[in-house]
């Protein structure tokens, strides 16, 4: 979240180029092999944002089109999503929808308290240079040299 220029995201970017870049992203993930085999680890830094800042992020239109396409429809093994830098209301909401939550949903959802965590968890060489607070050694963005270079 500390990288996303927030004001250009709600003022210039339409919801029809945030799905169609959601799309692509999806789709890049869906036909790498390592993924389909492997499965998917999401680590995020949710960077402290506020409630009302992130529920105003996207168009309500937005988020309908895109809970639409990601619940249960988009064929993508998640292993796991760890949030870093959570703010309170998240950490709060998160307990509140535990309650929902099975057994297995709970566990791959974490939230982790020490950077140092994810480094040791993954190892260094999995983490991309300058991902937040962390020294990782990964040196290429795979989509960038996939599709870009």
């Amino acid at each position: 979240m500390s990288r996303i220029d927030m004001p250009y995201m709600k003022k210039e970017l339409t919801p029809e180029e945030s799905l169609r870049a959601f799309v692509w992203y999806a789709h890049a993930v869906m036909y790498d092999e390592k993924a389909q085999k492997n499965g998917l680890v999401f680590i995020y830094n949710v960077n402290r944002i506020g409630m009302i800042a992130t529920f105003t992020l996207t168009p309500a239109k937005f988020a309908a089109k895109l809970d639409c396409l990601t619940i249960g429809v988009l064929p993508i093994k998640m292993k796991g999503i760890y949030m870093l830098d959570s703010p309170t209301w998240l950490r709060l909401f998160m307990g509140l929808m535990s309650i929902f939550m099975s057994k297995k949903m709970k566990e791959r959802i974490v939230n982790v308290k020490e950077w140092k965590t994810i480094e040791e968890t993954f190892g260094a060489e999995t983490i991309p240079k300058m991902f937040g607070k962390l020294e990782g050694k990964l040196q290429e963005d795979v989509l960038e040299k996939e599709y870009f270079s």
